[in-house]
C-alpha cells in the first residue's frame, strides 16, 4: 500500500443518500447497525428538514449514527422549532440574495414587445403580466 501525503492526519469520508439508511438490508438499502461504529460518526445530513423528529425512522437512524459524534444537519426551511434553535449560520434564500447571489430577473418593455406582433400573444388572456 502506497503511503499517504497526509500521514497521521488522514481522514476517510464516506458518503452515502440517506434515504436509503434502514433498519433492515435490501438491495440498495443499508441496514444502519451494520455500520453503527459505536455511534462515533460524524453524520452532515442536508435537507435535514425532511421527516417528523418525533415519528421519521430515519431521524432516530441519523441520531444513533452520531450519538458519540455530531450530527450536522443543513436545511434552507427548516420547521422543527428545535432546529430553529439551534441553528448556527443561517443562510436561508433571504440572505443568500442579501448576500448577492442568486439571479436578478427584470423585464424589459423592448422585450414585452417582441411577444406583442405575434400570434401567439392575446392582451386579454396576458394583460396582467404587464
Amino acid at each position: 500500500m502506497a503511503s499517504s501525503l497526509f500521514g497521521d492526519r488522514e481522514l476517510t469520508i464516506f458518503y452515502y443518500r440517506s434515504d436509503n439508511l434502514s433498519d433492515d438490508h435490501q438491495e440498495r438499502i443499508v441496514d444502519f447497525r451494520n455500520y453503527d461504529n459505536g455511534g462515533r460518526w460524524y453524520v452532515l445530513l442536508d435537507e435535514a428538514h425532511k421527516g417528523d423528529r418525533e415519528d421519521s425512522k430515519r431521524q432516530h437512524i441519523y441520531s444513533m449514527l452520531s450519538r458519540r459524534g455530531f450530527l450536522f444537519n443543513f436545511s434552507a426551511t427548516f420547521t422543527d422549532q428545535r432546529d430553529l434553535a439551534t441553528t448556527a449560520f443561517n443562510f436561508n434564500l433571504s440572505e443568500f440574495i442579501s448576500a448577492g447571489y442568486g439571479k436578478h430577473i427584470a423585464i424589459f418593455s423592448q422585450e414585452i414587445r417582441a411577444f406583442r406582433d405575434t400570434q401567439d400573444y392575446s392582451g386579454e388572456k396576458n394583460s396582467a403580466l404587464f
